[in-house]
């Protein structure tokens, strides 16, 4: 079966002329996990003499860095499987495609893993590639933006059942499992406040309150 995808036809224009490129007839490369000051990156080994730009056809929010033997490829989201990625390079002679092999990130630095393992975990889908570098510079530029990302993660409490909804309190604010004493107290408190009359999502918001209280102590 004839492999397809359709594609802005100039990947360094602002056209939205699209065209179809049959992805079976592309030279494929592989992707190599490399750590480059204390952070892991996606890179291919590539020729890059004459090489002054790349971009991933489709997703200009993931850099393409050129190094000296090797193409980096940066912005990525850790655990996400990558597939059918086209890769534009543009050298001085002229233009090249490639097809990436399928990947997973499986490594990247604390902050993008705890980003994005923890965004998965509260809505069981893998973060975009945009608001993962949003919140990553964010996070990067000012550590209390952190606090910003947790609520925003914890946004969809009315929906999250419980056990769930304690466990990943916990790991977003302390970024570790929840132990059993710590589990069965808030389990149970949340139990007999709901006795006592108030509404499940204000008991949610108490919790995730005193939670980020006792890490202040």
């Amino acid at each position: 079966m004839k492999k397809e995808k359709s594609v802005f036809k100039t990947a360094f224009s602002d056209t939205k002329e699209k065209t179809i490129i049959d992805i079976g007839k592309l030279e494929s490369l592989s992707i190599n996990e490399v750590k480059i000051n204390s952070r892991y990156f996606a890179c291919v080994n590539v020729y890059t003499d004459n090489l002054y730009r790349g971009l991933i056809l489709d997703n200009p929010i993931i850099d393409v860095i050129i190094n000296d033997q090797y193409v980096q490829i940066s912005g990525l989201v850790v655990g996400k499987i990558y597939d059918n990625m086209i890769l534009s390079l543009e050298y001085i002679d002229g233009s090249k495609l490639y097809l990436l092999e399928t990947f997973t990130l499986s490594n990247s630095d604390k902050l993008s893993e705890y980003i994005c393992k923890n965004y998965k975990l509260a809505f069981k889908e893998d973060i975009s590639e945009e608001e993962f570098n949003d919140w990553y510079f964010k996070i990067q530029n000012d550590n209390s933006k952190i606090n910003d990302f947790i609520y925003d993660v914890l946004s969809n409490i009315d929906t999250l059942e419980l056990d769930r909804f304690i466990n990943l309190v916990y790991r977003l604010i302390f970024d570790k499992d929840i132990d059993n004493e710590s589990f069965n107290y808030w389990k149970n408190f949340y139990e007999y406040e709901l006795k006592s009359g108030k509404f499940e999502r204000n008991i949610k918001i108490d919790i995730i309150d005193k939670i980020f209280n006792s890490k202040q102590i």
